[in-house]
């Protein structure tokens, strides 16, 4: 988003780290007056409330009608008195020059022109400062400025304790302020996204199992919950750094939203904010399909939410992230194995509740033993390497528990367009436990399952939906991808030679 320097997830740490000087720091801010060279000075209304333009210039007029008010008043005075000179003068005046008729328009002519004669006038009299006076009254008003209001670093002065200084307190207290308008201007645009994409993929998800009267998966539903799967590809160096942190704190907030089934057909998707149970999203059924439900769901139940989130760059900053050691791939494994944790908490819930055998013909293989192929290649991470097998054991296990998966990166349109190919084909081949370990083991010396997957893989990539999705966002059927880009993608997710862009093209035209 560019709002600053770091992700949502260093705002909060950042914050913690001001509530806690704030708290261990003696001087009370909004106590009695303290007479103190550094206390803080209250504010003033009359300091930074200023008339506006149109206000200062009606004034101005104002004082031209009376200075001519006045003058009116002096010749009244002399024609009580007609024998004096002024009374004579002012009577010549009048045979010179008769009076007209005033009107609306030449009164507001002749009070705007006075005005701006005024203003010309003084501007053209006005004694022009030298650069040192200049320099002068700059510096008095920057300390003027800097003795009201302190500056807002966070950095202790020498010999000043933080425990006590009045002067550090407010500078932390306005930063944290500062901080925190900033983190939920940010959170709220990044969690307004992550919920518009759960509602779309579980009105999906929900929409098959009432086509397909998918009982068992609506019953897990009432009692364990919706699982919701996000893989990342964006690299965990740059700008994507940042991202990969505000869609760690927004995805996490999903956890904070429930679903909520309504026998309507006319009502929208709202939500609705619960002080108990969180933000509920009410989801309208139609009646006919509504009876399908499971009774608890039927009765008002909510559908509590699971949101995990595994992340892998794949493209050539994360190979320059992995050569020089970033630190945002010990933040990429952070990510990875907390999401793993909550998936098998998700996954005790679930054989508790629904058993094991439910989810075994979607998949293919057994629950537990995806979660354990999981858990290893969370835990072998290699900071120096890209682990592309983590998205896919991830994906395994999120369709095995019969979640919801939805695939980003930072343009959605490349990136993703290899990873969602690629997951389609591994589906429509139907052999993923041996594409797995053909993949582990450096790929297949003979034609076999992974390079069936391949090749249809990238007939999606050349003619398939994906490509049109490029061409709506950039104008042509090519991939953001040059040559050298394309080499370095892990081999799974090399778009075909004749979709990638020529070198000039990707440097000019560069859009992700």
């Amino acid at each position: 988003m560019g709002l600053s320097d770091c992700g949502l997830r260093e705002m909060e740490l950042e914050m913690h780290n001001f509530q806690s000087v704030l708290e261990k720091s003696t001087p009370r801010l909004m106590g009695s007056p303290v007479s103190d060279s550094n206390c803080y000075i209250p504010e003033d209304s009359s300091d930074f409330f200023y008339p506006p333009v149109e206000d200062e210039n009606e004034a101005e007029v104002e004082d031209d009608v009376r200075s001519s008010d006045s003058g009116i008043s002096s010749d009244a005075a002399a024609s009580s008195n007609p024998g004096s000179p002024t009374a004579a003068a002012s009577a010549g005046a009048v045979e010179i020059a008769p009076k007209k008729k005033a009107t609306k328009y030449s009164i507001m002519a002749r009070k705007a022109a006075a005005a701006r004669a005024k203003a010309l006038s003084k501007r053209r009299f006005v004694k022009k400062k030298s650069s040192r006076q200049l320099d002068q009254k700059n510096s008095d008003e920057k300390s003027a400025v800097y003795a009201k209001y302190p500056t807002l670093r966070a950095e202790l002065e020498e010999g000043v304790d933080p425990t006590t200084s009045i002067n550090y307190a407010v500078r932390m207290l306005c930063r944290l302020e500062m901080l925190r308008t900033e983190y939920y201007l940010r959170k709220t645009v990044a969690v307004s996204q992550s919920v518009s994409s759960l509602v779309t993929c579980f009105m999906a998800e929900l929409d098959l199992c009432l086509q397909e009267r998918n009982d068992e998966v609506l019953d897990q539903m009432a009692k364990v919950g919706f699982l919701i799967g996000w893989e990342s590809l964006i690299s965990s160096h740059g700008k994507e750094l940042y991202m990969i942190s505000d869609a760690w704190v927004a995805i996490k907030c999903l956890e904070t939203f429930s679903f909520k089934l309504c026998e309507r057909t006319d009502m929208e998707v709202v939500v609705e904010k619960n002080d108990e149970t969180g933000y509920i999203i009410k989801v309208p059924v139609p009646a006919a399909q509504f009876s399908m439900l499971p009774e608890s769901l039927q009765l008002g139940g909510l559908i509590s939410v699971t949101s995990v989130l595994f992340t892998q760059g794949i493209n050539e900053m994360q190979s320059l992230a992995n050569m020089v050691g970033h630190a945002g791939v010990s933040i990429q494994r952070k990510i990875n194995s907390t999401s793993f944790r909550s998936i098998s908490e998700y996954y005790n819930r679930f054989t508790e509740v629904c058993g094991i055998g439910m989810s075994e013909v979607s998949v293919g293989s057994h629950p537990d033993e995806i979660l354990r192929n999981l858990r290893v290649s969370v835990e072998s991470e290699n900071s120096a390497s890209k682990n592309t097998c983590i998205l896919l054991h991830a994906a395994d296990a999120v369709r095995s528990l019969n979640g919801g998966r939805v695939t980003y990166c930072k343009s959605g349109k490349d990136r993703t367009a290899m990873s969602t190919t690629l997951e389609q084909a591994r589906l429509l081949v139907q052999r993923k436990r041996h594409v797995l370990e053909e993949i582990e083991s450096g790929g297949a010396t003979e034609y076999g399952p992974l390079e069936e997957v391949k090749d249809v893989a990238n007939t999606m990539r050349e003619f398939g939906v994906r490509i049109h999705v490029a061409k709506k966002n950039v104008g042509r059927f090519k991939y953001s991808f040059n040559s050298l880009q394309r080499k370095l993608l892990p081999e799974i997710y090399r778009p075909p030679m004749s979709t990638i862009q020529d070198m000039v093209t990707s440097v000019t035209a560069r859009d992700s």
